[in-house]
């Protein structure tokens, strides 16, 4: 599906391809290259990429080191996933052994610090340093995210304002700086810039909650993702807060329970799945997902009509038609 949406930038995102594996292969060190390689070859959707793609060309920017660019936000994103792995403790990334699982905690760690490295040299390198600070300004609201869903996981009290504090800066903060980070590649004016950025936070925050509602309907073999993952890891999805502000005494315990176990089992899961489907936690997440996505399309709007702003629409829409 996104690949067809993808279509206008298929040479762009090719060469994003090979950026990647040139830059990868760059460094002296071996085992780097191997955990890098492993990584990038894992696939992944490439969705920040084309984003920024997407909208740099929107924005009518023809210049010849955009996939250079382009490489550098998927470094950026990754490296954030190989310390999501480390921190969650997770064994599994998109169907197959984590770098965790493979090399360990102090490989993920320094692997992700050289991606994450990486792609801001790429920054300078191919950009400019106001594209520069754009990014380095997310990587800090997506870090301290980070620490907020840490700081509150298990804790059933954090409400729709500490959870949209999470979700803003570890999902939307990077999405928002593809976006802006292309208008200023294409030297637009501000008030174009500033479209761009707020199109890419509410795109963010749209996908971030469709994932919340996919965590509890997953199917292992069509999204690469367990059931109910979240969960078990002691983190309040929006689901779950649906849930808990309209659940009785009774239900509150067995989802504050379930949520702050060592070991939540098949059985655990169905039961806390009853009482979010009883008061329509699915449903409502993907409605306020649906939300965010119409003011995330409503920003485009500035732009004028082409093939990238119809395919920038088509990719908000299916953030959250994904799920159905």
């Amino acid at each position: 599906m996104l690949q067809q949406l993808f279509l206008s930038i298929h040479a762009d995102l090719e060469a994003c391809e090979r950026a990647l594996t040139t830059h990868l292969e760059s460094t002296s060190q071996p085992l780097i290259r191997q955990v890098s390689g492993y990584v990038v070859a894992n696939g992944g959707k490439r969705l920040r990429p084309a984003l920024f793609l997407l909208c740099a060309r929107m924005a009518g920017a023809s210049d010849a080191n955009l996939p250079h660019i382009a490489a550098a936000f998927e470094m950026i994103h990754t490296a954030s996933l190989l310390h999501d792995d480390v921190v969650d403790n997770a064994l599994l990334r998109r169907g197959r052994p984590s770098t965790k699982a493979k090399w360990g905690n102090q490989i993920s760690v320094l692997v992700g610090d050289f991606l994450w490295t990486k792609g801001c040299g790429l920054l300078v390198q191919y950009g400019s340093l106001r594209l520069l600070d754009i990014v380095t300004r997310s990587i800090i609201w997506l870090t301290e995210g980070a620490v907020a869903e840490i700081s509150k996981q298990n804790d059933i009290h954090i409400g729709t304002e500490g959870y949209f504090e999470i979700i803003r800066g570890k999902t939307s903060s990077l999405f928002g700086a593809c976006c802006e980070g292309a208008g200023e590649v294409a030297d637009i004016s501000e008030p174009f810039i500033e479209a761009l950025k707020r199109y890419g936070i509410d795109l963010g925050v749209a996908f971030q909650l469709a994932d919340d509602a996919l965590d509890y309907v997953s199917d292992e073999k069509v999204f690469g993702k367990t059931a109910g993952g979240d969960l078990r890891e002691g983190k309040m999805t929006y689901p779950l807060i649906v849930a808990l502000e309209k659940a009785n005494e009774e239900e509150q315990k067995l989802l504050h329970n379930t949520l702050i176990a060592d070991h939540v089992t098949d059985a655990h899961f169905q039961r806390v799945l009853d009482v979010i489907k009883k008061y329509d936690g699915i449903e409502e997440t993907l409605k306020l997902s649906r939300e965010y996505a119409e003011k995330a399309k409503a920003q485009l709007q500035l732009f004028k009509p082409s093939i990238e702003r119809d395919a920038l629409l088509a990719a908000t829409d299916y953030a959250v038609d994904r799920v159905e």
